[in-house]
């Protein structure tokens, strides 16, 4: 809505160079691995999922713990094969489910700054500016309804009253102007929570962090769902983020410029898409070399949960069957939807006990958040942490 140049972050360097600054990168060699996750903060991820500590751990919380395993084995890989230097992968992230149009955001921006926005000039000039306009929009709208509400009884309220009707008709009017009250004041806050995600999305722009920063910026808390409740916690339209995934990963990779990059798109929900299909732009991604790994989190009861299945089951509701569908084949065998990182991530699930039959893809439901962790860290860090490997001469 609001439009302007970028502005400078709370420690007043731009967004987009916040990374440390690096020796001048050999363009030979490959870029690191770039992970892109789609994470659904629906309304029905506020729902328990299981977990050993017997706590009441909501799906979203299990998403964040899985999270947090990705970041904490990415750490553990890079120190553990001698190098200073951190596990090469880059992230960002993207929340599908938002409160207010466009109902999908990049995470990592709103997760930083959601709770520094008030500091910035700029930002709270922005504001003061927003809240006047719908201020505005919505004593206008009042006016309209209060109108409507007159010609709609006309001349009835005045013989209703004159038939000793009078209460009914002044507790009727009551109840439209409370509930006319009501309806205008979501409607603004909605509108306000909208310009502030376009604010992030206009002035800051795009978060794509290395693997370390965002372990950094996780382990100081600021990794938590919880700064960003106000945002959260609406509808699941999976499409509309999906195709904005999709435009994110083109603009990465212009960045790398000729430079050979692993990607990866790992997606995390509980639902089905509420904007339609997703399976196109999926599809299109795949065919780009995009591989794709899909959690779908629920709470029926999993016989064989670390096993990856080759087809659908009978009883799957409709989003694990969408979400089935959209994932990448765990080995060559599925030639149309395998990605050139299938292998590595199939060789460290085996390795960390997960069952991969032939033809299997990269898809779990998951009724525990330690299955649920586990699954986002292995699809998250095996492609890097295998051109760690490489690049310090170690075999897998």
């Amino acid at each position: 809505m609001f439009t302007g140049k970028k502005i400078k972050n709370p420690s007043g360097s731009e967004n987009r160079d916040l990374k440390k600054k690096m020796p001048e990168a050999d363009t030979a060699a490959p870029a690191p691995a770039l992970l892109g996750v789609a994470i659904d903060v629906s309304g029905s991820m506020q729902t328990s999922l299981q977990n050993s500590q017997m706590m009441d751990l909501s799906r979203l919380g299990g998403v964040e713990k899985g999270f947090s395993a990705l970041l904490d084995d990415s750490r553990r890989l890079a120190q553990k094969y001698g190098s200073d230097a951190d596990l090469p992968l880059r992230v960002f992230a993207y929340a599908f489910g938002l409160t207010a149009a466009p109902r999908y955001a990049d995470l990592l921006t709103v997760l930083r700054f959601a709770e520094g926005l008030e500091n910035i000039p700029e930002f709270k000039t922005y504001m003061d500016e927003s809240i006047a306009l719908r201020r505005s929009e919505a004593e206008r709208k009042g006016r309209q309804m209060r109108m409507n509400a007159g010609g709609q009884f006309g001349g009835l309220a005045g013989l209703a009253r004159g038939y000793g009707f009078g209460n009914i008709v002044d507790s009727i009017e009551r109840n439209m102007e409370e509930s006319a009250r009501r309806q205008l004041t979501e409607e603004a806050e909605r509108n306000v929570t909208q310009d502030m995600i376009d604010y992030m999305q206009t002035r800051i722009g795009d978060t794509t962090l290395d693997a370390g920063e965002l372990f950094r910026m996780w382990s100081a808390g600021s990794g938590s769902f919880d700064s960003a409740s106000r945002f959260i916690f609406g509808n699941t339209p999976m499409r509309g983020c999906l195709e904005e995934v999709e435009r994110r990963f083109r603009r990465e990779r212009s960045r790398e410029g000729d430079r050979a990059q692993a990607r990866i798109l790992l997606i995390v929900s509980d639902g089905e898409s509420t904007d339609g299909l997703p399976d196109e732009v999926v599809k299109r991604m795949k065919d780009d070399g995009i591989t794709v790994a899909c959690a779908y989190v629920t709470d029926r009861n999993i016989q064989s949960p670390r096993e990856l299945r080759h087809t659908v089951a009978a009883e799957w509701p409709a989003g694990a069957r969408q979400m089935f569908g959209l994932a990448s084949s765990a080995d060559p065998a599925g030639e149309a939807v395998y990605g050139p990182g299938s292998d590595a991530i199939r060789a460290e699930l085996e390795k960390s006990g997960w069952t991969v039959p032939p033809g299997a893809r990269l898809f779990v439901q998951a009724n525990h958040s330690d299955t649920l962790a586990d699954f986002m860290r292995i699809a998250g860090t095996a492609i890097p942490a295998r051109q760690l490997l490489n690049r310090v001469g170690r075999i897998i």
